[in-house]
C-alpha cells in the first residue's frame, strides 16, 4: 500500500492518482483476508493448544472448514484471481509500472516470495507431516460457529468484494469515479509469478518429508536459526521493554510508590479518587449553575435533525453499547449487547455505502455527502458537524466488518484470570 502511495504522480491526477486509489483498494481488501488469517490462526491454535507448527500438519481432515477457508486467504493474498486480493494487487503493480518498469518487476518478484511463504505457511499447518504422537493425546477438532461463522464471512467478503465492489467510485485522488481496469499484460505477469512461487512452495512443503527444506535448513544453519527465532525482534523488544522501560521508568502515581502494582489496586486508587472529586464537586455545588448559560444553542429541532442524520447512528450506536455493557449482569447479556450492536452496525454501514452509490450515480458531486451541522456553542464556534466522502464510507463499511466478524469470533473464549497484569506474577 506505502509503494502504491509511493508512486503517485501528478502529471495526470487521474492516472497518476492510480496509485493512490490503488493504495485505498488493497487497504481494504487486504484488511479482510488479512482478518481471515489471523481468525483462522485462532482456530488453529484453539484446537491444537499450541502455535508451533511442529505441532500441527495434517489438520485439513480435522478442520475442513478452518482449511477452506484459510486456502482462500492464502490465494487472496498471493494474488490469484478471482479473489479480491488479485484485483488490488493489480492496480499496485499497474501504478509501479506505470511510474518505472524497474519499480514494477521488484513489487512482482515481492508480491512472488509473499505467494511463496504464505503456501509455505499453508503446507505446513494443513498439509505436510502430522505430528500423530502429539494428536493421539489431544485430537485437534474444528472449532465451534462461533468461531468459524466469521471466518466463512470473511471468505464469502474476500471472494465478491475484488470484483463486485466498485471501490474507485468510492475513493479516487481527484474526486472523479475511477473505473478498475485489468491491465492484461500485468495481469498475466503477476498470475504467473505467483504461480511459480506456489509450484517450489508446493513441491518443498506438500508433502511428508521435506529433503529440500532440510538440505537448505542445514546448508544455510545461520540464516535459518534467525528466521525461525523471526530475527529476534521479540527478544529484543523483551529487552527494550523488561530490562530497560519496565525497570528504569518506574511507575509513579499518587499514593503508590512501588513499580509493580495489581489490577484491584489501581482500580481502588481510581475509585477513592473519584469519589474525591464528587466529594469536592457536591460541596462547590452552586444552584446558579443550573441557569442557562448565554450562548448555547437549545434548538431541540436543530438537534433532533442532527440526531437523526444516518451518520449519527454510527455515535450513537457505540455509546448505547458501552451502555449496555456496563448495566450487563452477565456474559450472556455483554455477548447480546455485542452481537446486537455490531449487526446494527453493519447493516447500517451497508445501507449508507448503497445510498452513496446512488447519490454518486444520481448526479451527486458535492465532496461530502449527508451533511449537517448543529452549533452547540456559539461564542467559541462548537458545531456537531457530520459527513462522509468515499473513503469515509468504505472505511465505515470495513470496521462494522471488523467488529461484526470480531464480536462473533471471541463468543467462545473465556475471561482471563484477574492477575496482576503489570509484573505477571504477585507483586
Amino acid at each position: 500500500m506505502m509503494v502504491a502511495l509511493g508512486v503517485c504522480t501528478s502529471a495526470n491526477p487521474h492516472e497518476g492518482g492510480l496509485g493512490y486509489m490503488a493504495g485505498m483498494f488493497h487497504l481494504f481488501t487486504h484488511a479482510m483476508f488479512k482478518a481471515l488469517l489471523f481468525l483462522g490462526a485462532g482456530c488453529i491454535i484453539h484446537a491444537v493448544h499450541s502455535n508451533e507448527m511442529s505441532t500441527m500438519g495434517g489438520l485439513r481432515k480435522y478442520m475442513p472448514i478452518t482449511h477452506i477457508t484459510f486456502l482462500i486467504a492464502c490465494l487472496a493474498i498471493a494474488g490469484i484471481p478471482p479473489f479480491s486480493g488479485f484485483f488490488s494487487k493489480d492496480e499496485i503493480l499497474t501504478a509501479c509500472f506505470q511510474f518505472s518498469p524497474v519499480m514494477g518487476w521488484i513489487m512482482t518478484i515481492i508480491a512472488g516470495m509473499t505467494a511463496f511463504y504464505m503456501f509455505r505457511l499453508y503446507y505446513g499447518i494443513f498439509w505436510g507431516t502430522e505430528n500423530k504422537e502429539f494428536h493421539a493425546e489431544h485430537v485437534p477438532h474444528e472449532s465451534p460457529l462461533a468461531m468459524t461463522f466469521p471466518l466463512m464471512c470473511l471468505a464469502a467478503i474476500t471472494i465478491v468484494c475484488g470484483w463486485l465492489l466498485p471501490f474507485g467510485h468510492f475513493v479516487s485522488a481527484n474526486g472523479e469515479a475511477y473505473d478498475i481496469h485489468l491491465d492484461t499484460q500485468v495481469a498475466a505477469t503477476s498470475i504467473i509469478v505467483a504461480i511459480i512461487a506456489i509450484a517450489i512452495a508446493t513441491w518443498m512443503y506438500a508433502r511428508d518429508r521435506q529433503p529440500v527444506a532440510d538440505m537448505l535448513a542445514t546448508r544455510f544453519s545461520t540464516l535459518h536459526r534467525a528466521a525461525y527465532k523471526r530475527f529476534y525482534m521479540d527478544e529484543i523488544w523483551l529487552f527494550i521493554t523488561k530490562r530497560i522501560i519496565f525497570r528504569c521508568v518506574p511507575l509513579r502515581l499518587p499514593g503508590l510508590t512501588a513499580t509493580c502494582r495489581s489490577v484491584h489496586e489501581l482500580h481502588g486508587l481510581g475509585c477513592q479518587r473519584n469519589r474525591r472529586k464528587r466529594t469536592a464537586h457536591a460541596k462547590r455545588k452552586d444552584p446558579e449553575l443550573h441557569h442557562v448559560v448565554p450562548g448555547w444553542n437549545y434548538s431541540i429541532n436543530c438537534h433532533v435533525i442532527s440526531i437523526m442524520n444516518i451518520l449519527s447512528l454510527f455515535v450513537i450506536i457505540p455509546l448505547l453499547m458501552l451502555l449496555g455493557l456496563w448495566i450487563a449482569r452477565n456474559v450472556n447479556q455483554i455477548r447480546g449487547v455485542m452481537v446486537t450492536g455490531s449487526s446494527l452496525l453493519l447493516i447500517l454501514a451497508a445501507y449508507l455505502a448503497v445510498s452513496y452509490i446512488g447519490l454518486r450515480n444520481e448526479g451527486a458531486t458535492a465532496e461530502m455527502l449527508f451533511t449537517d451541522s448543529v452549533v452547540w456553542y456559539a461564542p467559541l464556534h462548537i458545531c456537531y458537524s457530520v459527513g462522509v466522502d468515499g473513503i469515509s464510507v468504505v472505511m465505515l463499511l470495513l470496521s462494522s466488518i471488523i467488529v461484526f466478524t470480531g464480536t462473533f469470533a471471541i463468543l467462545e473464549t473465556q475471561a482471563p484470570d484477574k492477575k496482576n497484569i503489570f509484573c505477571g506474577s504477585p507483586c
